[in-house]
């Protein structure tokens, strides 16, 4: 109650309630402090209600606010003033339950049990069983508890709820749009000739198993694949049953404070405390996808903080992922800390990074190159002519990717020969893609954009070229939703530095 009120108020008293639950058989004079409580419902102050009341009333009335100024004063300091005593008053209720198995008592609250948490009426009766043993372990021993604590005892001796009172909807929406988001990252994990051929890492197996062994950073050069081998693996624990949260976090550029990500994603309570209502036993991840993307902008510290809360209120339950670049990495003391420990996998890990437990998702291996070119006799057909230093380029997966898509448009393979630089790889990709003057120009105000706005996808009312839409249609920049994106970003690319 003082923390509600310091932080805006008593609670709603039609949701929220002190409740004292006693056996039937408790003391009678319980009744006296019942009926004392349930005088203020209606208003009126501490002193004015008291006195009004009976003897045995104004003495269970005493009783009560000398326990509550005792643990108010220890815990704030100073003594609860009337409003305060009166708040408290007005949320006390006591509860006589009969703890006898069979007694009508026991019956309802297993038929309430079971509704709300556990799918029917009849699945309540073992879960109270073993909650009525929970909580005198907890009244034996002084132990607090809270809802969390309360649900995951019961999920700790095997009984899955599969339902989040007050919280379905918002639990429906993060199930939804983590739908969505992985849909329209799918391209991140395939090269696009052929009708798209998957990318197949011998770092997927590894991955997936360091996600499995605790929270991590995925972090890797520009155009490693970072979030193409992320989509893999949760698509692997989806499939082996985890509740998974994706956000990426280039589809919330306007995000300034937690309230904005709240209504981006259409949710009624705040993110971390639907993350805790999710239900089931299942292992549970939130991946924040593309932390980079934030770098400098408003919405860096809202994420970071969303990283900070949920490593430190939802640990037990909760696996974090989030994927950065390297480079943002070494310039980004929050992740840092909140990320501290040992590399994942001494296989994966950058001899820069001994002290944060992360994941460095690495170049395309002979064998990744092998497997594509296995799947595509356009890409096996470049990958046997180029040159050494092209070679060594469409090891970087955005390179190959660029590569793939100007196979898928006729270019020859032996049309690459004269390319052996990032650069040259781009420029070759732009003037095919963009042969107009006015394309160049669409795709330079977007960059400027961006750049002005220090964000990694900008509306696209906000770019005024009337060439935007011929840009976007030619695959050089994407969309998601009324947002323009970049595919992946070079700065030091002389004409557009295009993506992110």
């Amino acid at each position: 109650m003082s923390e509600a009120k310091t932080f805006g108020g008593a609670p709603d008293t039609t949701r929220n309630a002190a409740v004292l639950a006693v056996r039937s058989d408790a003391a009678r004079t319980l009744d006296h402090l019942a009926a004392a409580c349930r005088a203020f419902d209606l208003g009126g102050d501490w002193t004015a209600i008291k006195a009004q009341r009976n003897v045995a009333q104004r003495t269970a009335l005493d009783a009560l606010g000398a326990i509550v100024t005792t643990a108010w004063t220890t815990l704030k300091g100073s003594p609860p003033t009337d409003a305060d005593l009166t708040d408290m008053a007005r949320s006390f209720h006591i509860a006589r339950f009969s703890m006898d198995e069979g007694d009508a008592d026991w019956r309802e609250a297993s038929r309430l049990l079971g509704r709300h948490l556990y799918g029917s009426d009849p699945a309540g009766d073992d879960p109270l069983r073993d909650l009525r043993g929970i909580m005198r372990d907890l009244i034996g021993n002084g132990a607090p508890a809270d809802r969390d604590g309360l649900l995951r005892a019961p999920r700790l001796r095997g009984h899955d709820d599969t339902v989040a009172p007050r919280y379905e909807a918002d639990v429906a929406r993060l199930r939804d749009a983590t739908k969505v988001e992985l849909a329209r990252l799918g391209i991140h994990g395939q090269l696009p000739v052929g009708g798209g051929i998957t990318i197949t890492r011998e770092s997927d197996a590894p991955l997936t198993a360091a996600m499995a062994s605790g929270s991590l950073l995925v972090v890797g050069e520009p155009g490693a694949g970072k979030t193409g081998a992320l989509v893999h693996a949760v698509n692997s624990l989806v499939a082996s049953g985890a509740f998974v949260v994706f956000l990426s976090v280039d589809r919330f550029p306007g995000v300034a404070i937690a309230a904005d990500l709240t209504s981006e994603l259409r949710l009624e309570h705040d993110l971390v405390e639907v993350l805790a209502a999710v239900p089931g036993i299942q292992p549970r991840y939130l991946i924040i996808d593309a932390l980079d993307a934030a770098r400098g902008g408003r919405s860096e510290a809202v994420f970071a903080t969303l990283i900070e809360r949920a490593r430190a209120e939802l640990a037990e339950d909760w696996t974090v992922i989030a994927s950065i670049r390297t480079f943002d990495l070494r310039n980004g003391r929050r992740y840092r800390t909140a990320f501290a420990g040992a590399p994942a996998d001494a296989a994966h890990s950058d001899t820069t990074l001994g002290t944060i437990r992360h994941f460095s998702i690495p170049r395309l291996a002979d064998a990744d190159l092998a497997a594509a070119g296995a799947a595509s006799a356009e890409i096996a057909g470049l990958l046997s002519s180029a040159s050494p230093d092209l070679a060594e380029l469409l090891r970087n997966v955005f390179n190959l990717s660029l590569a793939a898509e100007l196979l898928a448009d006729g270019t020859d393979p032996a049309g690459f020969s004269s390319i052996g630089t990032q650069s040259g790889l781009i420029d070759t990709y732009e003037d095919l893609r963009m042969p107009t003057t006015g394309m160049t120009q669409a795709a330079v105000e977007t960059v400027s954009t961006m750049t002005a706005s220090s964000r990694l996808a900008v509306r696209k009312v906000d770019v005024k070229h009337g060439d935007l839409d011929k840009v976007i249609h030619a695959g050089v920049l994407a969309t998601a939703g009324d947002l323009v994106i970049g595919k992946v970003g070079f700065p030091e690319h002389p004409k557009t530095s295009l993506g992110l």
